[in-house]
């Protein structure tokens, strides 16, 4: 009750930030009503996939006593394997029936099995535990972590540059893929590529949605639902890396010989300060794929530990945890490998090894399998866009090859000191604000290392287990903030040793003070604060400004009705004042309703808010994308006319009209970035061709709609350098 309780006065409290009068009465119904109708599709999916772990957990941990809550990594993994491979083999996809009947089926299944354990197995009500009070740390983290994912993506978190990573193709590649003949990836979007095995679920819950036959239209139509129901799903994964992440607290901690009752309030304090700290909070919330990956870190963790299982089955359920928390997201294999395979080798005898890593290497790559064979039928190379000078290049030029690996590397101009280095500086590394002092939590260690004889192993364990994180991030990533997220599983250990440590009994056999549990409270209450303060600065102060309005008021899609049903003046005046340039290409052009209209996006590669935003190349008996879009790292259709005709701005207007497109929307900040300062883009396509292109009569381009910031000079078309301007081409 008080867990609940203080949740939902949470959820009041923060809902209600920066807002006043009727908005600040309308935010906390519209998160119910979010949590009501998105949050039950949410619960479903987790729920079968729970269901689904039930055989597994059966064959793989059967006498162990955390077996039930083995089933939630186990089970979340297949769960997103079948997404996936229902994806691939196009059975999530169209806008009939069948679909949403496979969709639903599969969710049945692992609901059934669930249930079937909840009437007559180990689940049955009567067998629960009395959840421990202690739980109530939990409530400021997870009424912060609801509020923030009923906001829509780019409401929020500065350091997410709008949400852009969601945008671009977490949500974007779903959208493509449930109107396409299936999951597959594609040329024009590179992050297609990778495994998406959450972007599969996340299309998975697409045909879970009700409403029109259309899937775009039920997706994002209307109020947009789906897009809150992806970030809820998303950071349900992270209650689940937090819930599990506790369990392998407590067995560490009852390993080490803290008493069970002792050890259970230092575990749920460990689960508040994953779900508290405040970078899970930021990427949980939003559409990404880094709680997903955590939480199947952290059962790899718990299956390491857990000496009851052989080692064998021991090192299947990590290397199908790993597996899947790769398919997640791909980085897992260098952040989250070496914790799960040292914790695993530390816990088996040395004679055990090579049967340990031989079953580990295949069960491993048994998981990933559906993505390196997709990959190798799409490109000839399984791990595209990696390893391209080994595996082959695909349909990419060495340049696109080496402008990406030279992006999504070590910067070549860093020494390798300077590599390690960059993890303690506040714009890289665990100095972030956003990692607030969490790291601080490896001093813990240092007591449990003093203190705690048994458990000075897994201290050891888990201090190497960060070296090696740490080296890998240094040596094999572009060395950003966000990429250390699993670090927080090694840190969260330590940091629960460390106050075992002091909970520990006396030699003399009389009891310590219990301070630890209260001291693991504290720094959950910072954390809190921190969190609390940091989602308060957001958008100046005013961090639900979008909340009531939500995605239907990004998309325009939540004026459609009234605005049919307008005069024309009433209509002119309202585009007139409408500032968000998806919307009005929705409410005004209607890409998604007349292929005649097609809009090609310069600049921009983040199309989701568009409803007609395929873009890819059709298929023989197909209509032409609506809206044509590329990543900075993926070939240009205008690029490549610049390249052919480099003095003829008239043939590069015909080549977009190739592409179906009348209209162009143009991103003069994200040009100025890419071409100018980060370097990103297609070479070919400089500032000075765009502005001819924009100033030749004879390319045809009249501008439609100009949403230029005030600093910009309207006065010169060739000029304009801020903001985003719509084109119509002759």
């Amino acid at each position: 009750m008080g867990l609940v309780v203080l949740t939902t006065i949470g959820v009041l409290f923060f809902s209600t930030r920066g807002l006043s009068g009727d908005e600040a009465t309308l935010a906390p119904i519209t998160v119910a009503w979010l949590l009501l109708t998105q949050g039950f599709l949410v619960l479903a999916y987790i729920l079968a996939a729970i269901g689904l772990g039930r055989p597994l957990a059966r064959m793989f941990a059967s006498a162990s006593l955390s077996r039930l809550w083995l089933q939630i990594p186990l089970g979340l993994g297949l769960m997103l394997s079948l997404s996936h491979l229902l994806g691939v083999l196009g059975l999530l996809s169209g806008d009939g029936l069948l679909p949403r009947v496979v969709a639903w089926g599969v969710v049945a299944l692992g609901l059934v099995l669930l249930l079937d354990q909840l009437v007559r197995g180990p689940l049955r009500p009567e067998s629960w535990p009395v959840i421990p009070a202690w739980s109530v740390v939990l409530a400021p983290g997870l009424a912060l972590l609801l509020v923030a994912a009923s906001n829509p993506p780019g409401a929020l978190w500065a350091s997410e540059f709008g949400g852009f990573d969601a945008l671009s193709y977490h949500l974007q590649l779903p959208k493509e893929w449930i109107v396409s003949p299936r999951l597959w990836p594609a040329q024009h979007n590179v992050y297609s590529f990778l495994p998406s095995y959450l972007e599969a679920a996340f299309m998975h819950l697409g045909q879970m949605q009700s409403g029109t036959a259309d899937p775009v239209q039920r997706m994002l139509g209307n109020e947009g639902g789906w897009v809150i129901g992806c970030q809820l799903l998303h950071a349900a994964t992270l209650a689940l890396a937090a819930l599990l992440t506790a369990r392998a607290a407590w067995v560490m901690l009852v390993q080490a010989g803290v008493p069970a009752r002792g050890a259970t309030p230092l575990s749920i304090c460990t689960a508040a300060i994953v779900l508290t700290t405040p970078w899970m909070l930021v990427v949980s919330s939003l559409a990404y794929n880094e709680a997903a990956m955590l939480a199947l870190g952290a059962g790899a963790v718990l299956a390491a530990i857990d000496t009851t299982i052989p080692p064998g089955k021991r090192s299947i359920i990590v290397a199908l945890c790993i597996g899947a928390a790769c398919g997640c997201k791909p980085t897992a294999m260098l952040m989250l490998a070496p914790l799960a395979g040292l914790l695993l080798l530390a816990g088996a005898p040395p004679r055990a090894w090579p049967r340990v890593a031989l079953l580990g290497s295949a069960s491993g790559l048994f998981t990933l399998a559906p993505w390196l064979i997709r990959n190798h039928l799409a490109s000839g190379n399984a791990l595209f866009p990696f390893a391209g000078r080994v595996l082959g290049l695909g349909h990419w030029s060495p340049e696109q090859a080496a402008r990406y690996t030279l992006n999504h590397g070590p910067e070549p101009a860093l020494s390798i000191a300077e590599r390690f280095a960059r993890v303690f500086t506040p714009e890289f590394g665990l100095a972030h604000p956003q990692w607030a002092f969490v790291p601080f939590l490896a001093v813990l260690a240092i007591v449990a290392l003093a203190l705690a004889p048994r458990a000075r192993r897994p201290v050891a364990v888990l201090l190497a287990a960060l070296l090696a994180q740490w080296a890998a991030w240094a040596m094999f990533t572009h060395g950003q903030s966000r990429f250390l997220v699993p670090i927080l599983l090694p840190l969260s250990l330590l940091g629960a040793l460390g106050l075992g440590a002091l909970a520990l009994p006396r030699a003399s056999g009389a009891a310590r003070v219990p301070l630890a549990p209260w001291l693991g409270a504290a720094l959950v209450a910072g954390l809190a604060l921190l969190a609390t303060r940091q989602f308060s600065q957001q958008a100046a102060g005013q961090p639900n400004t979008l909340l009531v309005g939500n995605v239907g008021l990004l998309t325009g899609m939540s004026s459609d009705a009234a605005l049919q049903r307008a005069s024309e003046t009433q209509q002119r005046e309202f585009f007139d004042r409408l500032l968000i340039p998806e919307a009005y290409i929705n409410l005004a052009i209607r890409p998604q309703d007349m292929e005649s209209r097609g809009v090609y996006l310069l600049g921009d590669s983040t199309p989701a808010w568009i409803l007609g935003a395929i873009g890819r190349q059709p298929l023989p008996g197909e209509s032409r994308s609506p809206v044509v879009y590329h990543t900075t790292w993926d070939a240009s259709p205008l690029g490549a006319a610049m390249s052919a005709q480099p003095e003829t701005p008239a043939e590069w207007s015909k080549a977009i009209k190739s592409q179906g497109c009348t209209y162009v929307l143009i991103n003069f900040d994200e040009l100025d970035r890419l071409i100018r300062r980060s370097r990103y883009y297609d070479p070919a396509v400089t500032r000075d061709r765009i502005a001819r292109w924009i100033a030749d009569p004879a390319s045809g381009l009249t501008l439609e709609r100009d949403w230029a910031r005030p600093d910009s000079p309207r006065s010169d078309p060739a000029s304009r350098g801020t903001g985003r301007s719509l084109y119509r081409l002759r």
